[in-house]
């Protein structure tokens, strides 16, 4: 159970901060995923809010590192099994 909970974990990490996956399957379209946010508020198609990207990276960062958290012990773990 700890291996697969680590693969769902990195590979959710993983797709979390895919921004050119989620540019490309949506067309650039106005779909408000958070990598497309943080891309168009970073290269200046600021509307309202100028810092609503920094925020959301550094939403992203939290989750990513709770990802890492969690996944760190479930790796040990189960590196104990494979010797």
């Amino acid at each position: 159970m700890p291996k697969e909970t680590a693969a769902f974990i990195l590979l959710f990490g993983n797709s979390f901060a895919a921004y050119a996956t989620a540019y490309a399957l949506t067309s650039g379209t106005g779909l408000p995923l958070v990598p497309i946010v943080i891309g168009n508020d970073l290269t200046g198609n600021v509307l309202s809010n100028p810092h609503e990207g920094q925020a959301l990276a550094f939403g992203m960062f939290v989750v990513l590192a709770l990802m890492m958290v969690i996944y760190v012990p479930l790796q040990r773990r189960s590196s104990r099994w494979a010797k």
